[in-house]
């Protein structure tokens, strides 16, 4: 076998397409074809335009980078892939992204993200008590939709919590 056959061969393993191995060796795919005829090679492969996104050398660069401590996530977005089938990827091959320290440090710094999320940073109260306000002053909810900006239901579940509110109350009062 050439060695033109072996390097072709050994850029596929590492999960290039024919056309992209074909492109770093410098032949043509005409020349690939004359050569395997020659030498009596089967490679049969489609030929793809561009390399498949999901390589071991990528996968090795991501486990680098999540070693450092960033976000699985924030590396795919940065390297054009989806975390998802990055996942399936090395689960099929039988990679592990994360060793078990770096899996809970990602879960910690996660969980804290969540913490500090704007939605919990007191948005959401204002508009809770300005629905309040507007539900003593006997307002529809389907007024209050469409001038606080909040769906109807939202508006009905506020309006169900203030009654619950209350009648808490009148039962506390009561004892």
């Amino acid at each position: 076998m050439s060695s033109i056959v072996k390097k072709v061969k050994s850029k596929l393993k590492k999960g290039l397409t024919l056309q992209s191995a074909l492109e770093r060796v410098g032949i043509s795919y005409y020349r690939w074809r004359v050569i395997c005829a020659n030498e009596g090679v089967n490679v049969a492969l489609t030929r793809g335009k561009k390399a498949t996104v999901y390589t071991l050398e990528r996968v090795k660069q991501v486990k680098k980078r999540i070693k450092k401590g960033e976000f699985l996530k924030d590396i795919c977005a940065d390297m054009g892939m989806d975390s998802k089938n990055l996942a399936r990827f090395c689960r099929n091959n039988g990679i592990k992204l994360f060793s078990k320290k770096a899996l809970k440090r990602n879960y910690e710094r996660r969980s804290k993200n969540r913490l500090s999320d704007k939605r919990r940073s007191g948005r959401s109260s204002e508009k809770v008590m300005k629905i309040e306000a507007m539900i003593k002053k006997g307002i529809k909810d389907s007024a209050i939709a469409s001038e606080i900006g909040v769906t109807r239901q939202y508006a009905n579940l506020i309006r169900k919590k203030m009654n619950e509110r209350l009648l808490n109350t009148n039962e506390n009062m009561a004892m």
